[in-house]
């Protein structure tokens, strides 16, 4: 049996595939800053490096800040558009990772002294993007994977445990 194509399917399906995308540029884009770093952190004095990293072209806002923002509309879109298989909460944890993202960028950009350690200490935006990666791997699951096992699952009756004692 084929599932239903719904708007709800076709949005969760973008959405999936933007967060592999914004997966994949972010990881790609890590290892070439620090393969740059490698390269010429040794040459160079840190006032230099800082100097370099400054002046060198930032093309992550075509790379990365586009498609994430996108992604955060797509987020926002899910709370009418989600597959009913899959629960509001990993939802609502993944709007908590967007949140964290966007609130580090903000801070980096705008609150130069709490940026200096948000850059140096780059790990709560990591953590959010890696978690949102799992999160979405969980509710494909629950979107996709609930609805492709459903004829081979056991009833609802058949599943309850017995009570203990």
């Amino acid at each position: 049996m084929k599932a239903p194509t719904t708007p709800a399917r076709w949005v969760f399906l973008t959405y999936l595939l933007l967060t592999g995308y914004c997966v994949g540029a972010a990881v790609l884009t890590e290892v070439a800053g620090y393969r740059r770093l490698a390269d010429v952190g040794s040459y160079l004095s840190a006032g230099d490096l800082a100097a370099w990293n400054m002046a060198a072209p930032d093309d992550s806002v075509w790379l990365l800040t586009g498609p994430a923002v996108l992604l955060t509309g797509l987020v926002v879109a899910l709370f009418w558009f989600l597959p009913p298989t899959v629960p509001r909460a990993a939802l609502w944890a993944v709007l908590a990772c967007h949140a964290a993202v966007w609130g580090v960028a903000g801070a980096v950009r705008y609150f130069p002294e709490i940026g200096n350690a948000l850059a140096y200490g780059d790990w709560l935006r990591k953590s959010a993007v890696l978690l949102e990666a799992i999160l979405a791997l969980y509710m494909a699951y629950r979107a996709f994977g609930s609805a492709a096992g459903a004829a081979v699952r056991r009833p609802a009756a058949a599943r309850k445990m017995p009570a203990l004692g």
